[in-house]
């Protein structure tokens, strides 16, 4: 008997077979893009995200003129069709070995210092789990709450390579957390984890060479043609405006920023998390020249990026599922900005399928979180807030995107930290609203 994922793997190897001859040499670089960009859809529906996450890089070489790209895809494609058909996974190679032909990305360099001081707190974070004195158990829980939210940000920053490693990460600390015992990864493993978030974060060339050179030997695997820059670079985004610590009076107005410098980040990293999660999807903006105060906007980014990923992964349905169901095949996710007094109001919206509520219910007391009885009786919105327990979700399998049940949870947190709550409800009509409040004043920035 044949389940799903084997008649997707007979799809997929049937799709790479019959576009291989349009990467030739002699084909048409129209009918090369046409190839790629139908492969990594292929790809991604089939749930093998490393073979998607590199032929999306391959296909963002081949658009931006670099014709190697071609050679390049069917080196890589060659032996995938005979392995699926075999029931083996595309790549010999597993985590933390990087998949053939995996490059670094480039963060936008008008955005690369935010980005990487930003990633450096998360690193410190790690640092301060190693360095405490809990159990091993409760360090693992937190350096996979950790893990988490590094994902969320280096996705939004458009760095593949890393949010690579950083889903691989999220696997096996959910595995070490559920081991006989925690403290040999505590002790030996996670410590070289940390370094090799480090070494991709500051080299990221050399990081994924020294990955590679981990692996067994006597294992062949067949690589792309190597290449000296990195994939290309996402549009710059606007930076926000910087303080002189010489002029006091300026730097009171200056340590505001407008929401829009929010707002554009995020669209930037929708955008980025849609295109490898085969969604499709236009972002609307209002209220962009509301002022938030500079820390609490940096302090935002994160949790509003997983509100984003959660319409992405669970709302936003696939251009024919929209099709079938009446819908315009480009979804919307819209953002808003606005002061109500003392309070600061940011909502995410989708027009996606919303939440199913049953199931919702089910999970609920399938995790013990509720009794039966308990759940039965629980209006909606009291079972929209269970989706904030964490191992709650209702996606089946985690990928890039979303499917560990946590992320939710962590924007909570985050939220609350700055002495705000989030709420969802479900949107008239269809989709989801996710509403942040929060204090619009926090004196002079400095957040406990």
């Amino acid at each position: 008997m044949t389940g799903p994922g084997d008649e997707l793997n007979r799809l997929l190897a049937e799709e790479i077979t019959r576009r291989l001859p349009a990467l030739e040499a002699e084909a048409s670089q129209a009918s090369a893009r046409d190839a790629l960009g139908s492969l990594k859809s292929a790809a991604a529906l089939a749930r093998h995200h490393e073979l998607a996450l590199v032929l999306t890089q391959l296909d963002a070489r081949l658009r931006a003129g670099d014709d190697s790209a071609r050679e390049a895809a069917r080196s890589l494609l060659r032996d995938v069709p005979a392995r699926l058909a075999r029931g083996e996974p595309p790549f010999e190679t597993a985590w933390p070995v990087p998949p053939p032909g995996l490059e670094p990305s480039q963060p936008d360099p008008r955005y690369r210092d935010e980005y990487l001081a930003a990633m450096r707190d998360r690193l410190a974070e790690l640092d301060a789990i190693l360095a405490s004195d809990q159990a091993p158990e409760d360090a693992l829980t937190h350096a996979y709450r950790s893990a988490h939210a590094m994902k969320g940000a280096v996705s939004a920053a458009g760095d593949d390579t890393m949010a690579w490693y950083c889903h691989g990460l999220e696997a096996w600390l959910k595995a070490a957390r559920a081991a006989e015992s925690a403290a040999p990864a505590l002790i030996t493993e996670l410590p070289r984890h940390r370094g090799a978030l480090s070494l991709l974060l500051e080299r990221p060339r050399d990081a994924l060479a020294t990955l590679r050179a981990a692996a067994d030997p006597a294992e062949p695997h067949h690589d792309a043609p190597p290449r000296s820059e990195p994939a290309p670079a996402s549009p710059p985004l606007p930076e926000p405006p910087r303080t002189d610590e010489a002029d006091e009076p300026l730097r009171a107005t200056l340590e505001r920023v407008s929401a829009s410098w929010l707002f554009e980040r995020v669209a930037h990293g929708t955008y980025q998390l849609a295109a490898r999660g085969e969604r499709s999807v236009t972002i609307l903006m209002c209220g962009g020249d509301t002022p938030v105060d500079r820390h609490v906007a940096a302090r935002l980014l994160d949790p509003l990026m997983q509100l984003v990923r959660n319409a992405l992964a669970h709302g936003v349905e696939p251009i024919d599922e929209r099709r079938r169901a009446g819908k315009p095949p480009l979804g919307t996710i819209a953002l808003h900005a606005e002061r109500r007094g003392h309070q600061l109001r940011l909502t995410v919206e989708d027009d996606g399928r919303g939440v199913d509520l049953a199931r919702v219910r089910e999970l609920a007391v399938r995790s013990g979180a509720l009794t039966r009885e308990g759940a039965s009786v629980l209006h909606d919105d009291e079972l929209l807030a269970l989706l904030f327990t964490p191992g709650i979700t209702t996606r089946e399998g985690a990928d890039l995107l979303a499917g560990r049940g946590v992320g939710l949870d962590l924007a909570q947190h985050a939220v609350r930290r700055l002495g705000g709550a989030i709420q969802l409800r479900l949107r008239t009509g269809g989709g989801l609203q996710a509403t942040i409040e929060l204090p619009s004043e926090h004196g002079s920035g400095k957040l406990r």
